[in-house]
């Protein structure tokens, strides 16, 4: 019997330890690995949906578009004349304190027969019109009300 032959079953224990632990980090590993996988694929998930809910938004905004051209008739024609009537008015002088007087008159009406003018005018000009319109007079009337 040679004399080395008594530490083989301490190196294959040895061995055997090592390799379980190699395999060990290799699962832990590919845990890991896999774990940034799903990661990766539920954020592309996540912005896929939310492309699709701006791609849908987009298709319903535009078909609000088509609706509101397809729709349009005399409405439309009355209030740019009746808009464009107080516009050339307020540049002939014995015109202007009548146009001005008018103006005033409709900043002292109530907020709700306001928010009427704007809906038949954004609905009329369509939605991209009034949402312009509302992002221009949202700081002209916080602006009046700090005054």
């Amino acid at each position: 019997m040679n004399w080395l032959s008594i530490f083989n079953p301490l190196v294959d224990a040895f061995n055997g330890w090592r390799n379980r632990k190699h395999e060990l980090r290799i699962k832990k590993h590919e845990l890991k690995v896999t774990r940034i996988v799903s990661e990766a694929k539920i954020a592309e998930a996540r912005a896929k949906a939310a492309v699709d809910r701006l791609g849908q938004r987009q298709e319903a905004d535009i078909n609000w578009e088509v609706l509101s051209i397809q729709n349009s008739g005399w409405k439309d024609e009355y209030l740019t004349i009746l808009i464009s009537t107080s516009l050339i008015l307020v540049f002939i002088p014995w015109t202007q304190p009548f146009v001005l007087e008018g103006f005033r008159a409709l900043e002292e009406t109530p907020t709700w027969y306001q928010v009427i003018i704007l809906i038949v005018v954004g609905s009329a000009f369509g939605v991209r019109a009034f949402t312009n319109f509302q992002s221009l007079v949202a700081p002209r009337k916080a602006k009046k009300e700090t005054s």
